[in-house]
């Protein structure tokens, strides 16, 4: 940053982010700097520059993201900027039909929420945990000590078989 090499800054800035500890002092300061550098950009009009610092700090917090999404209210507040620099771009460029429909599809873009769901997470991995638990429980009870038990091999084999269909719809559903 000293140095004036701002889109390295962003770059390395970000890196402290994707760092991520919670309440960590260190998160806010880079966070401040890459929208410092973002809005100094802007005021330059040179907007590639400023759409790469903004972009560069809505990826870090979705890098982040776990089963909840931290800064949440400054990812939908770069949704806009980004938006509204994609719109001067194109304006800038000569390649703008309508302004407003722009924003709001540029809009659109960047608000589509691709994430898997934390429910649909846990139901995957519950169900594949079940699926490979129901063939040690065959394995270590249905065949204990040279005994086979019928009851116990069926019983297992029909939750090896519900919990593997289980874990294939939640595959292609999350």
């Amino acid at each position: 940053f000293n140095s004036g090499k701002l889109t390295w800054a962003v770059d390395y800035y970000s890196y402290a982010i994707i760092c991520f500890t919670p309440f960590s002092p260190f998160i806010k300061k880079a966070e401040k700097k890459i929208l410092n550098i973002g809005k100094y950009f802007e005021k330059k009009k040179e907007f590639y520059k400023a759409l790469f610092a903004y972009e560069v700090l809505r990826s870090a917090y979705f890098q982040v993201r776990s089963f909840y999404q931290p800064r949440k209210k400054l990812i939908e507040q770069l949704n806009y900027k980004i938006a509204k620099i994609k719109v001067a771009i194109l304006k800038k460029e000569g390649r703008l039909n309508v302004e407003t429909d722009e924003f709001k599809r540029q809009l659109n873009i960047l608000q589509h929420n691709n994430f898997p769901s934390t429910a649909g997470s846990f139901i995957l991995c519950f169900s594949f945990l079940g699926w490979v638990g129901a063939v040690f429980f065959m394995i270590f009870k249905g065949f204990e000590k040279g005994n086979t038990n019928k009851k116990i091999i069926t019983f297992s084999f029909a939750l090896y078989i519900l919990f593997f269909f289980i874990w294939i719809i939640s595959l292609y559903s999350v």
